[in-house]
């Protein structure tokens, strides 16, 4: 498929997204916020308007331009791979607790990836500390995602129901 017709079918289905976004947060009220700016859904409404204002602006671009280049299709291995792991860590979430869901998800893609990539292409002791570099690239983006949300955003985390 040519760059150009991928960009427009990816900017319709953005904004299509958006709009249905806004339809579906039009119902969403906070009682005792008087301030409309600050309520959750117009602030919403302002993401998604930046969203569908970049999409339009991709589709404009894609028109006028015309990039015939042909572009790698998305659904290939990696790419079917990282869905099927993304619905595993989702579903996996409310069992396993954000933690070692997040954990495990990251890690698995980080490897997988990284042997794609040739980058443990290692035997013996080298291919181990590799793998746990890898571990804790893994484990500090965990607990950096963690912190944040819990400390600086104050979001309730699953806790998980094994552990």
């Amino acid at each position: 498929m040519a760059k150009w017709k991928r960009d427009v079918i990816y900017g319709v289905v953005l904004i299509a997204c958006c709009a249905f976004g806004v339809v579906e947060t039009l119902d969403m009220r906070i009682s005792g916020n008087p301030v409309f700016i600050t309520r959750p859904d117009v602030y919403l409404w302002i993401w998604l308007g930046i969203l569908a204002a970049l999409a339009a602006i991709m589709i404009v671009r894609a028109v006028l331009k015309r990039d015939m280049e042909k572009c790698e299709p998305i659904w290939c291995k990696d790419g079917v791979f990282t869905v099927i792991m993304l619905f595993l860590y989702l579903v996996s979430m409310n069992t396993l607790g954000f933690a070692v869901s997040t954990f495990a998800f990251e890690a698995i893609l980080i490897l997988v990836y990284s042997k794609r990539m040739g980058k443990l292409d290692y035997t013996g002791r080298a291919l181990v500390l590799h793998i746990l570099m890898y571990a804790a690239a893994a484990l500090v983006t965990t607990a950096a995602t963690e912190l944040l949300f819990t400390r600086v955003l104050s979001v309730r985390l699953p806790a998980g129901k094994l552990f």
